[in-house]
């Protein structure tokens, strides 16, 4: 279906760009299965979708800010869906979800005005792509950094135990 309609837009004339994405026959395959993937490392992991895919919308040569936007949209629904569950099954505690979604709320709202002020004072599309860059890199040294504590201060039987995210132990 996909080569398909790729075709039938060569065939009229249509000029695609840099960042569309040609259905060919290796495509096909291979985008689907990257993805499926990444979503299979995504829920490995316990991180959203987004943060795993948006690089990969890059590395397909999607547009940056299709990227980023492609990116967030499924980071707004794994996280929605988690609230949701929390709430479903009783585990939200209201003192801290109101608090944390009005800090989360403003937070995006000024980190999408400081990007935005950042690409039109740059004239350029690659803020989006630096700010996941940046996001990533930072979750990832902080993970280290909690490890290497972890790794210093407990035994090695007491690092294995499976326990709860938010439980005393931890």
């Amino acid at each position: 279906m996909l080569i398909a309609e790729t075709e039938v837009k060569e065939q009229d004339g249509h000029e695609f760009q840099s960042t569309d994405i040609r259905w060919d026959s290796k495509t096909t395959i291979r985008y689907p299965l990257l993805c499926t993937l990444a979503g299979i490392l995504a829920g490995l992991f316990g991180v959203g979708g987004g943060i795993v895919k948006g690089p990969l919308m890059l590395e397909m040569g999607v547009s940056p800010r299709v990227a980023a936007a492609t990116a967030a949209t499924m980071i707004l629904f794994t996280s929605g869906s988690a609230c949701v569950s929390f709430q479903v099954f009783g585990l939200l505690e209201p003192t801290y979800g109101q608090p944390y979604f009005v800090l989360g709320f403003g937070c995006t709202v000024l980190g999408q005005w400081v990007v935005n002020e950042w690409m039109q004072g740059a004239k350029r599309q690659s803020p989006p792509v630096l700010s996941i860059g940046v996001v990533m890199a930072l979750s990832t040294f902080l993970v280290l950094l909690q490890a290497a504590g972890d790794f210093e201060s407990k035994d090695f039987a007491e690092l294995i135990v499976p326990s709860d995210l938010c439980s005393d132990s931890a």
